[in-house]
């Protein structure tokens, strides 16, 4: 164990000079910024922490350019096993904590559905969903998609694809951008980079918050780095892979159990398997992104 804690910043220093690497030959030459200021957000979570493993850094971005940041935290994370401690003291826990990162990050909307982890139907999340999305109209909405290997991740992703489907539910110019939770996009999905350099104090302070899941810090705080490094930036990245609402509703309309999500691996405690991570499933990420894409063209030549 000693040994494994000597080894792990060596082999996170070997993985950081590949990425870098791969950012010299341009692998992700078609990544752009973000721009803030002027728009309504809304954040899915599907579990307390997830919006803050996910996107802290552009969540902290879009409040400091004075966007109206929604944060939606559909599950209650009662299924946890950390600490060993039991569902409903769990429950109270990650409550507390989304409602402290919320305030760390100055997120000023909060909405908690909390709904039970692993107990729940998209036909118990529509209602409230439906009326988040009513309420904010927003302009942006960032949720996990099927990159992922959580069914909770999945199921919400499917949930919010049948809802915005329908006619009229979302302003027609509504965009999606997916954020990595564990499973990374990598740039062959990331169309989007944000650097989050100036506000990563904030992202740490945000992730301190969540004692109870302080485990998946290390890997969110890694693939933060190796996404800079991967997309040409010197310090702290936040990559998302940006699509329209009709796109993410056709990739994840079919039920969870029909999409291929075996092939994904998500970064582990330690650094040694990382590049594992990007890639595995690497003919999966391609598939997708060809059916965006064709999905994009699609709706564009209708």
């Amino acid at each position: 164990m000693k040994l494994a804690g000597i080894l792990d910043p060596i082999a996170r220093t070997v993985w950081s000079a590949a990425f870098a690497s791969i950012g010299r030959a341009a692998y992700s030459r078609g990544a752009l910024p973000i721009p803030f200021g002027g728009q309504s957000i809304l954040v899915i979570a599907p579990h307390p922490d997830d919006e803050t493993l996910g996107c802290a850094g552009t969540i902290l971005m879009h409040v400091r350019s004075g966007d109206a940041v929604c944060l939606a935290f559909v599950t209650d994370g009662a299924q946890s096993r950390a600490g060993g401690l039991a569902p409903e003291i769990m429950r109270q826990h990650r409550q507390r904590e989304a409602e402290a990162a919320a305030a760390s990050m100055r997120v000023a909307r909060f909405e908690w559905f909390g709904l039970p982890e692993g107990r729940w139907s998209c036909e118990e999340l529509s209602d409230p969903l439906l009326d988040v999305l009513r309420r904010t109209s927003p302009h942006v909405i960032y949720v996990p998609s099927r990159v992922d290997f959580h069914p909770e991740h999945h199921k919400v992703a499917h949930c919010l694809a049948r809802l915005i489907a329908g006619p009229g539910i979302i302003p027609a110019d509504t965009g999606v951008r997916v954020y990595p939770l564990q499973v990374p996009l990598t740039p062959l999905l990331g169309n989007r980079i944000v650097d989050c350099s100036s506000v990563w104090a904030g992202v740490l302070a945000a992730m301190s918050v969540y004692a109870t899941q302080s485990a998946n810090v290390g890997r969110a705080l890694r693939m933060r780095r190796y996404a800079a490094l991967s997309h040409g930036l010197t310090r702290y990245g936040e990559e998302f892979w940006q699509m329209s609402a009709s796109s993410y509703s056709r990739l994840h309309g079919a039920p969870p159990h029909q999409w291929r999500t075996t092939c994904f691996r998500g970064i582990r405690y330690r650094s040694f398997s990382d590049p594992l991570a990007y890639l595995s499933g690497i003919r999966e990420r391609r598939r997708l992104k060809r059916s965006a894409e064709d999905s994009g063209r699609t709706l564009q030549e209708g």
